[in-house]
């Protein structure tokens, strides 16, 4: 193996990286907030996550900050300078960072923050909890997180393009990134049908995860996902409802909002809201058709918090 090849870009002083076996033509540091550094690309380790044309390697900065490398064939690059764009303009808790960007004449490399498992395994590692009520709390905190993510997205006008549970990956704290941007674009006049498909998209995931890891096939088969949660999962599958408005659906309300919610549906009849009542707090009952019946009007109190 040739010695690294080393370059400091005229453009930026500020950023020194080294590559082995490449010759660097374009780097491009973002953010203008990176002290000298250099990272190596290690193609020995293991890779941490395949794209459509891509692969992501794990690097380390010469400062010791761990970091993914995503490598992808030159003769992508109209994906991945398109991809790299999008992730400069999105900075967000659970949407994966981009560091810097480079080219050679044979790949691109973008460098993106650390995140070093995969959604399945955190899913297993919330479900090892022996307290059911702390492994159904875990998976719902991990639910709001994927979804804030993709949310934000969507709250900027643009679409993810990809929604699977092969694109988010955790980082060392356990929380969700959202990462392969290959796809994503803005969302036009038009693209309504595209929002709606990556909504029901959104709710296939949110089902996997609630479930423990199972597929959505439509109806609910897991023992795992209550029947509040499975009105949740039918707002986004089948009545389109936005990110914003699913992730005020009352899966996610705090036990004291239920209670102030459950008194303001003191007009329904008393074993309606006994039902609704065991539905909200965790014991057997059905809320499909109870807390949200059709004959009662418009409330207000949604915005209780």
């Amino acid at each position: 193996m040739s010695a690294p090849f080393e370059r400091t870009p005229p453009e930026d002083e500020g950023v020194h990286l080294s590559v082995e076996e490449s010759s660097v033509s374009t780097v491009e540091p973002f953010g203008g907030q990176y002290t000298p550094l250099q990272f190596n690309i290690k193609e020995s380790v293991h890779v941490q996550h395949y794209g459509k044309s891509s692969h992501i390697l794990p690097g380390l900065m010469d400062d010791g900050t761990r970091v993914m490398i995503k490598k992808r064939p030159i003769s992508e690059i109209t994906s991945s300078r398109p991809e790299k764009e999008i992730l400069s303009k999105l900075s967000a808790p659970f949407i994966v960072r981009v560091q810097c960007y480079m080219e050679d004449k044979e790949f691109s490399y973008m460098v993106l923050e650390s995140v070093n498992s995969t959604l399945e395994e955190r899913i297993q590692n919330v479900s090892q909890h022996t307290n059911t009520e702390e492994t159904k709390a875990g998976l719902i905190n991990l639910t709001v997180q994927v979804l804030e993510g993709l949310n934000f997205l969507h709250q900027k006008k643009y679409l993810h393009g990809d929604v699977t549970h092969r694109n988010v990956l955790v980082d060392g704290e356990g929380q969700p990134r959202w990462i392969d941007f290959t796809s994503s674009a803005e969302v036009t006049c038009g693209e309504g049908r595209k929002m709606e498909d990556e909504i029901r998209r959104a709710g296939e995931l949110a089902y996997y995860i609630l479930s423990g890891g199972e597929n959505h096939t439509g109806h609910n088969t897991s023992r795992d996902v209550d029947d509040l949660q499975w009105d949740f999962i039918k707002w986004m599958t089948e009545e389109k409802k936005s990110l914003k408005e699913a992730l005020d659906h009352p899966v996610f309300w705090k036990k004291n909002r239920k209670l102030r919610y459950l008194e303001a549906l003191g007009n329904l009849k008393k074993e309606a809201t006994k039902k609704l009542q065991h539905a909200f707090l965790g014991c057997p009952g059905s809320v499909l058709d109870i807390w949200r019946p059709p004959s009662t009007p418009p409330m207000t109190f949604f915005s209780i918090t």
